[in-house]
């Protein structure tokens, strides 16, 4: 699509999560060698050689009220849009939450 391939944008891919075999069928950036593996690493990864202008950080983290240190204030009146892909309705509410409060 083009997102953050401009000098000065960039993308942060989240997850504290590690890949499982059922992440195989369902996510296409992992393959069986990434088993075991941090999921925001490898889809950083994968996303980098998809398109190799694309700029991205990842985090080994969980976005909640507990990782507020780091997403605080700050980091999301840095952010000119927020994609999610969460499971849980607890943390989509969350950043949902802190994306319109912020």
């Amino acid at each position: 699509m083009g997102i953050s391939t401009g000098n000065k944008s960039r993308t942060i891919i989240t997850d504290n999560d590690l890949i499982e075999t059922s992440n195989l069928n369902r996510q296409f950036l992992f393959r069986n060698k990434d088993i075991g593996k941090s999921k925001s690493k490898i889809a950083s990864k994968q996303a980098k050689i998809i398109n190799r202008k694309f700029n991205c950080d990842y985090l080994e983290m969980f976005v909640n009220n507990k990782s507020e240190e780091y997403f605080n204030e700050k980091f999301w009146k840095n952010q000119d849009f927020i994609f999610t892909a969460v499971d849980s309705k607890t943390v989509r509410k969350y950043i949902d939450n802190q994306c319109t409060k912020y």
